[in-house]
């Protein structure tokens, strides 16, 4: 036997093996084999319904088919929560202890619980409470489940009773059973059943942000102290800069060598060729641009090659070359 798209497919292999298809009186369908190595036993190969208590009618009007260890082969009813059996036993049915009133009800949940019959009617509900809302206006709701999958998925239970009811733990909605707000009983099907042991209530909640964190205070400080290393160091590189500069504009004032923006030569204001020249007083040549004038600079250099170097004055910066006083300088100057 094998199942090729959702179908299943059993073949005639001789008189290897046999193989029957019955319809039990549990309202199951079977397909059994034959093994005469087995005792000549039949055994079950195939079901049409793997869970029994999907076979309509295994237990009355409002009760709720529950499977057995076997899971497969063995059932009982109970009732649920707000109901109690009618004579003859929860196979027979159930019946409610407190009637239902107009106006005064509330819902209980029922965990794994889905009924089949009655007038089924599925809505779009955005969320739990418009479903709640839509069974509650409807007097003849008994109750309604919905899917928590975001799909909006809502189905009202409506009639004089709930029929074909069973538990299962493959069932996708959580089942609302409408009872009177005098009955107080709690829910029996909160997921925990004698079939699965492991399957259980489970609170799941988010523990709340403390109100100290000491990882929150540690990352803070270490912020703190990053942020403290890095501006001490800017402001130590930012003071060291300032001192050379200081010391090299000093130097530079001192030797006459202030930079021009194209690093072209010093130019001289009148007043100051004035004061080198002596009022003009000493005339030392003539040509086509003019009359020059012998001249002294009052940082008393010589001439332009007896200055220092940018080399020897970043030395000097530096302080590995000695700053040597400069000479008396003499200058030609022309005047046109």
């Amino acid at each position: 036997m094998s199942m090729v798209a959702n179908s299943f497919l059993t073949s005639d292999y001789g008189d290897s093996r046999f193989r029957k298809l019955v319809l039990d009186d549990d309202g199951n369908l079977r397909i059994y084999s034959f093994y005469p190595e087995q005792k000549n036993t039949w055994v079950v190969v195939w079901l049409g319904i793997w869970e029994m208590c999907k076979v309509k009618g295994k237990c009355g009007p409002n009760s709720i088919c529950m499977p057995r260890e076997d899971f497969y082969n063995s059932t009982y009813c109970i009732c649920p929560s707000g109901f109690e059996p009618v004579e003859g036993g929860s196979e027979k049915g159930c019946k409610r202890k407190i009637p239902l009133s107009s106006n005064n009800n509330h819902f209980l949940r029922l965990d794994y619980v889905n009924y089949t019959s009655g007038s089924m009617n599925s809505i779009y509900a955005l969320n739990y409470t418009i479903c709640e809302s839509n069974c509650t206006r409807d007097s003849s709701c008994l109750g309604f489940g919905f899917k928590y999958d975001g799909s909006g998925y809502c189905v009202l239970l409506r009639g004089k009773q709930l029929q074909y009811g069973y538990w299962s733990p493959g069932t996708e909605l959580a089942l609302f059973l409408r009872l009177d707000q005098k009955e107080s009983e709690a829910s029996n099907f909160i997921g925990m059943t004698e079939v699965m042991q492991t399957t259980c209530p489970v609170k799941i909640s988010l523990p709340l942000p403390p109100k100290d964190s000491n990882t929150t205070t540690r990352n803070i400080v270490i912020i703190c102290t990053l942020f403290a290393a890095e501006l001490i160091a800017g402001v130590a590189f930012f003071w060291s800069f300032l001192k050379r500069y200081i010391k090299y504009r000093d130097m530079a004032t001192t030797l006459g060598l202030e930079l021009l923006p194209a690093g072209g030569p010093k130019r001289f204001t009148y007043s100051e060729i004035k004061a080198a020249t002596n009022d003009f007083s000493n005339l030392i040549g003539r040509g086509g641009f003019g009359d020059v004038y012998k001249g002294e600079l009052p940082d008393h250099r010589d001439r332009p090659e007896s200055r220092p170097t940018m080399g020897k004055v970043a030395k000097m910066i530096e302080g590995t070359v000695e700053i040597m006083d400069p000479k008396k300088p003499t200058l030609g100057i022309l005047c046109v």
